[in-house]
């Protein structure tokens, strides 16, 4: 029983110190960002915060990776097949608004970190994670030599990127079923 306790303090503080940094992202920016600021105004001791992190690259990189499995487990169910389907009959594809509901749960912290005052280097690492769900598939359409493969991926992959950034950066007006009906729409428009 005192292991549960414990456990829902850590997860507590660990939240605290999450949605702390998170604020300060917002009002401040990352870089201006310092632990005693942090442990300040989470109202909590230093030490407490050395208990769970090193630094505040520690608490970050740990909030992205989070973020990023979690969206990785979304973009495994992803069908290049269905999502052509899906397109053809109008209908937004299942798996794919799940994909965009777990972004808009996220999107606080997912505007914060793709922001300017977020980490300049967050955008990379969700390319490369969405590069790692359906794009590796998209390589296997293409039947054109001259074309190679990382650049079919790229492209995929930034203009995915580019649709969920102008979406959160508007407010996310789209609901994830529209969102992900546009994203189809755009994405097979050559086969309509």
């Amino acid at each position: 029983m005192t292991e549960t306790m414990h456990d829902r303090m850590v997860a507590r503080t660990r939240q605290l110190l999450k949605e702390t940094l998170l604020l300060m992202m917002e009002e401040t920016g990352f870089s201006d960002v310092t632990v005693r600021d942090l442990t300040l105004k989470a109202n909590v001791n230093r030490g407490t915060f050395y208990l769970h992190y090193r630094d505040k690259y520690d608490l970050i990189e740990q909030m992205e990776d989070e973020l990023l499995v979690g969206l990785q487990k979304n973009m495994n169910s992803l069908n290049y097949q269905e999502m052509l389907e899906c397109s053809k009959l109008n209908i937004p594809y299942s798996p794919l608004v799940e994909v965009f509901q777990y972004l808009k749960a996220n999107g606080r912290i997912l505007k914060s970190l793709l922001g300017t005052k977020g980490d300049p280097a967050f955008s990379h690492k969700l390319k490369l994670s969405l590069n790692n769900g359906i794009f590796e598939v998209l390589n296997d359409r293409i039947h054109d030599p001259s074309i190679p493969n990382a650049y079919v991926s790229a492209f995929a992959t930034s203009a995915l990127l580019g649709i969920i950034e102008y979406w959160l950066n508007n407010e996310m007006r789209q609901t994830p079923e529209e969102i992900a009906l546009i994203y189809l729409k755009i994405k097979f428009y050559h086969l309509q």
